[in-house]
């Protein structure tokens, strides 16, 4: 697929099958995550941490419904896999731009692979409400979670259909 092909068939998706994302696919969405363009080349103050644990991810969506008093939460949208990008604090306040770039990439990645992603960002409000998840993170000393994205093989059931956004564009 060609990259502009890419952005313009990239949609959200909420609904995946159970199937598990092999390594070597994950492995090619890492990579152009770790191709993205990181503000002040701040690329030792970010971390990708991926999640496949099925008990690990449960208790998110438990956590995720308390939280935000929904008895049906799944954070993750019941993906097979998570992907939390993560940051040391910055004087610059590069934290939020950094992850948006290293995720924009690789859901670009995933939905040329064929793969279905969403842009998670309320997993860092459960996680800081939630001390015993954050800690089985297992995070670096100085890190944060910042943002995340599910990935999986999206339901054959649930019809992708890429919306086209409208942003005015004014010229000078």
């Amino acid at each position: 697929m060609e990259t502009l092909k890419a952005i313009a068939s990239r949609s959200s998706v909420r609904k995946y099958k159970k199937d598990q994302v092999s390594k070597e696919v994950l492995d090619q969405v890492l990579e152009a995550g770790k191709a993205a363009p990181v503000g002040m080349a701040l690329y030792d103050d970010l971390m990708i941490k991926v999640i496949q644990n099925e008990e690990y991810l449960k208790r998110l969506n438990k956590g995720a419904s308390v939280i935000f008093n929904r008895e049906d939460a799944s954070i993750f949208y019941d993906s097979p896999t998570a992907i939390i990008v993560c940051s040391k604090p910055s004087k610059f306040n590069l934290e939020q731009n950094n992850a948006a770039c290293v995720l924009e990439n690789m859901i670009l990645a995933a939905t040329d692979l064929g793969l279905g992603t969403v842009f998670i960002r309320s997993v860092v409000a459960l996680l800081s409400k939630d001390a015993t998840l954050l800690n089985e993170l297992k995070l670096p000393e100085g890190f944060m979670p910042i943002a995340a994205m599910a990935i999986g093989y999206p339901d054959a059931n649930t019809p992708i259909e890429p919306i086209k956004h409208e942003i005015k564009v004014e010229w000078m």
